[in-house]
């Protein structure tokens, strides 16, 4: 059982009970349990994303991300990974004891590959199904077809439009006849559920004229709260990473110029991209009037964003040697840490590599380029990686990107030729 600080949740959470969706638990288990598709329609806030995968466990159903399923494994006092997990591209956060599995629709469709059917799980819910991707869309009509194999599958669809009948009409299909000679919509086949949402006072506020740069008006107008208003949190909507990044870059340069008995001032970015730790900064506390890493780095010469990085990949490794039982302290002490020059270290790590991306195998030409070996595809190492414009004789790499006439290859090791024979001579030999 996980330690969790109880003074923590109610202060940032709702407790469960007196959101919305408490009152409606026994009608929507009732209608999960008769009907093979239940669309439920709720509000941002009403509780259907948290709750509804709580009360399926409960009644003892086999539920099929990343902060909700953090969430989740902390309102049911569980570790996360255990009965809580979730599984996001490269990061997969479960283990046989996860009886909750949050992931995303990407992911739920790799999984098909392998199950057509879906069959480890006995409820699928798709959330916020108005938010429609290509994903999304190939996923409700995979799950169509899935139910007229596993009739006890039961799938339950939340929006928070009014778009609920069209999405009942989409699964019930030839069943429509049924639905109107019964005079419901659905028949036999689901049924809607409207969960009441909560209000929230909000004050709108216009500018009196346009502004040439958002960005930038945007920036200025979170400085005019911070020196302004009382002490809080500011979000900002941009449209996309891009934006995001020079956002902080210029409340970074602005907040140096701050008063220095004014309030200090932290930005954090939020978007799909970063790792999961990066994501969950955002709900701690800021620290009391000090900037926290961000500031110690600038101070000290370092890249905030890469050490963020490096010590989100260490608690990802972390949790890897824990799932296969190897000895985390001895691994990950201070002793045994990966230094640049390190006589043993970096060699075993390479070497492990190589066992998994032989495949992946491109050498180095005269003019810089990479050639696979049976050269015929020329490669280009990308600007973001550490290999640009450095030497390598053998390499191996994880992801290929088309950009206009040229192919780049990301997430280059520096490899020995040898090691290709001695890890995969059945793939390799010479002449």
């Amino acid at each position: 059982m996980a330690d969790h600080d109880q003074d923590f949740v109610p202060s940032l959470f709702k407790p469960a009970a007196l959101l919305p969706i408490a009152r409606h638990r026994d009608a929507l288990l009732y209608l999960i349990e008769t009907f093979p598709v239940t669309i439920v329609v709720g509000h941002t806030g009403s509780g259907k994303t948290t709750q509804i995968p709580q009360f399926l466990d409960q009644a003892g159903w086999r539920v099929a991300a990343t902060s909700v399923a953090a969430r989740v494994a902390e309102e049911m006092g569980c570790n996360l990974g255990q009965g809580v997990g979730y599984s996001i591209r490269f990061e997969d956060v479960t283990s046989a004891a996860t009886r909750i599995k949050f992931l995303t629709d990407g992911m739920l469709l790799r999984e098909a590959l392998v199950d057509p059917l879906l069959s480890r799980y006995s409820v699928i819910m798709v959330d916020e199904a108005h938010e429609r991707s290509l994903s999304s869309d190939l996923l409700l009509g995979l799950l169509k077809k899935i139910r007229k194999k596993r009739p006890e599958l039961r799938i339950v669809v939340s929006s928070a439009t009014l778009q609920a009948e069209d999405f009942l009409r989409f699964f019930v299909g030839d069943a429509a006849k049924e639905s109107n000679a019964s005079g419901e919509l659905g028949g036999s086949v689901g049924r809607i559920i409207s969960l009441e949402g909560r209000m929230y006072p909000v004050d709108i506020h216009y500018l009196e004229q346009p502004a040439e740069d958002y960005v930038e008006r945007a920036v200025k107008t979170v400085f005019d709260i911070h020196t302004q208003e009382p002490e809080g949190d500011i979000l900002i909507f941009l449209t996309g990473r891009e934006e995001i990044e020079t956002a902080l870059e210029m409340i970074a340069d602005r907040a140096v110029n701050l008063d220095p008995k004014a309030p200090s001032i932290q930005a954090l970015p939020l978007y799909a991209g970063l790792p999961t730790d990066q994501q969950m900064y955002v709900f701690d506390p800021a620290p009391e009037n000090g900037k926290k890493d961000a500031k110690w780095c600038r101070d000290n010469y370092l890249n905030f964003k890469s050490m963020a990085r490096a010590v989100s990949i260490r608690n990802q490794l972390r949790k890897y040697l824990e799932r296969l039982g190897l000895n985390v302290e001895e691994s990950l002490s201070s002793s045994s840490v990966l230094r640049v020059g390190g006589p043993d270290k970096a060699e075993q790590i390479r070497r492990c590599l190589t066992t998994g991306f032989f495949a992946h195998a491109a050498r180095m030409q005269p003019d810089g380029t990479f050639k696979t070996i049976d050269g015929g595809m020329v490669l280009h190492a990308h600007p973001t990686s550490l290999m640009f414009n450095r030497k390598a004789d053998w390499v191996i790499f994880h992801e290929i990107m088309e950009t206009g006439n040229k192919t780049f290859i990301r997430d280059i090791t520096k490899i020995e030729k040898n090691w290709l024979l001695e890890y995969a001579p059945q793939y390799y030999s010479t002449r």
